[in-house]
């Protein structure tokens, strides 16, 4: 049984499992690759429960590879005209089919090229692989579809009307009945019923199905048949992820070998743009805040500040419990301080931070919490410079609105069950990345991209050599986006490179662009 998806599909199948990011089980887990995120307590589990679900390219060509409902326990394909799927797919699970920010349940990014592992029966969050389909690797699925073919025979010297005919399996009760009811055998004669079953491969076990037929013949007595088949079918998965398919791939007719003298390598060139802090997986997903105050009466469970130095006149808010004093003349844009928060004995926050630095807090926050902003002593907290009540219900009352500033801090961001997550900043990652797409070794030789605020590098400093489907992220640049930032231009990236074939074949050349605007 194969398991590993190793060349770039053109189809994929995916089981909608519901339920939350937690269940994920992959190789990409713990790598820039995957990420899962879950908004308003994730996706359904109940079976047939609808959820819409979006699946798109990350680049945000306008690829859909899927915009419909699916119900829990079922399943959806993901194709594109059979065009290969790009690298990297995004999953975005909906409560309804209006795709407002509002209504995400559930939303993923993963590696789909086959480049990196893949394998049959992975989870990322709610969904599930299942099958997939390429041009060397052809269907490779889960599931086999068997036939159990009952054979009735009327093996007596008189006719028999046919009463029932049930089968009890390991996969649940077959009640065939309406199949064989009404009719009449005569002696010799033979009625064939089939019914499909659908085995998991992935699944090595003993299959069983006791049968039961029930007839009667012409002077009224009834007699019965039974028989029992018993099999076993499938293998199981790999017990450790990443590892190789038990049996090798399928085998076909040899393509020639090419002459590394006269063949050109084929070097593909690909940015990559992904959000690693913020509302969203899709840098094309990205939109300014949906609501800007927390509300709901229902506590948050993250806050985002901004330290700004400021003092306590500096305040901006109207909240009605707010409270705050300075000491020895406050923060006063001092560089770095040291800032705790907390609740009783609830510690939410701690560190050392500077000045216009972002502090994310995630926490089960009560309904208040003291905030102690101090000088920074032997990497510890010092002399007190600022102390602060700030209530954290999440009312109208409270004014926990983004861009208020209590103190030193400026909310910037934060998340709750009914407003979900809004945030004034995202944290975009973009990588350059390079794969062989040809038949023969290749070298890169050059690599120069140009970024929004990395300007113009070479990022290759000396000869990569990349194998046969080799993949590699050869540079990367992060920012930090104002989303409310209404002068933001388009963010544009570029890559173009250049390579030549490791036998001194003729060389190669490829380019890349990407651009998003955040809406």
């Amino acid at each position: 049984l194969i398991t590993i998806c190793e060349d770039r599909p053109f189809a994929m199948a995916m089981r909608y499992n519901g339920g939350t990011c937690a269940q994920s089980f992959n190789s990409q887990i713990g790598t820039d690759l995957f990420r899962c995120l879950d908004f308003q307590g994730g996706p359904p589990s109940t079976e047939g429960e609808l959820s819409y679900i979006v699946a798109t390219d990350i680049k945000g060509n306008g690829i859909i590879y899927h915009a419909d409902f699916v119900p829990v326990g079922g399943e959806f394909t993901l194709a594109d005209n059979g065009n290969n799927v790009e690298a990297n797919m995004n999953i975005t699970i909906y409560s309804s089919s209006d795709t407002s920010a509002s209504n995400i349940l559930q939303t993923l990014i993963y590696h789909s090229s086959c480049s990196r592992n893949l394998f049959l029966k992975d989870r990322f969050g709610s969904v599930q692989l299942v099958l997939f389909v390429s041009e060397d690797q052809g269907l490779i699925s889960c599931f086999f579809n068997a036939t159990f073919s009952y054979d009735i025979i009327s093996n007596g010297n008189f006719s028999a009307e046919l009463i029932s005919l049930v089968s009890i399996t390991n996969l649940g009760v077959f009640n065939l009945t309406d199949r064989v009811i009404g009719n009449t055998l005569e002696p010799g004669f033979e009625l064939n019923v089939e019914e499909t079953i659908v085995i998991d491969l992935t699944v090595r076990q003993q299959y069983t199905a006791l049968t039961t037929l029930t007839g009667r013949s012409p002077d009224g007595v009834v007699c019965r048949a039974t028989d029992l088949l018993s099999f076993v079918a499938g293998n199981p998965l790999p017990p450790v992820i990443p590892t190789l398919a038990p049996t090798g791939s399928p085998t076909g007719t040899p393509q020639p070998t090419p002459d590394p003298l006269t063949t050109p390598c084929n070097l593909d060139a690909d940015i990559n743009c992904r959000v690693i802090e913020g509302q969203n997986t899709n840098c094309r997903g990205l939109n300014t805040p949906q609501a800007l105050t927390c509300l709901g009466n229902d506590n948050p469970t993250v806050l985002q500040f901004v330290y700004t130095g400021g003092n306590c006149d500096d305040s901006v808010n109207d909240a009605d419990n707010f409270d705050c004093e300075d000491s020895d003349g406050g923060p006063n844009n001092r560089a770095t301080v040291f800032i705790e928060m907390s609740r009783g004995n609830d510690e939410y926050f701690s560190g050392i931070v500077n000045l216009r630095e972002l502090i994310v807090v995630a926490a089960e926050f009560e309904n208040d919490m003291e905030v102690i902003i101090s000088t920074v002593e032997n990497g510890g907290a010092g002399d007190e410079l600022q102390n602060m009540e700030i209530d954290t219900r999440c009312r109208e009352q409270d004014d926990l609105t983004l861009l208020n500033t209590f103190g030193a801090l400026q909310l910037v961001g934060f998340q709750n069950e009914p407003t979900g997550a809004q945030s004034i900043f995202a944290t975009v990652r973009i990588e350059y990345i390079v794969e062989n797409r040809g038949r023969l070794p290749a070298d890169l030789t050059s690599a120069v991209s140009v970024g929004e605020y990395a300007g113009t590098r070479e990022l290759v400093s000396s000869p990569i050599t990349f194998g046969l489907r080799d993949e590699e992220v050869v540079g990367f640049e992060e920012m930090r986006l104002n989303l409310i930032d209404v002068s933001m231009d388009p963010q544009s990236f570029s890559l173009s490179i250049t390579g030549v074939g490791t036998g001194g074949g003729p060389g190669c050349s490829d380019t890349a662009n990407f651009e998003f605007l955040v809406a």
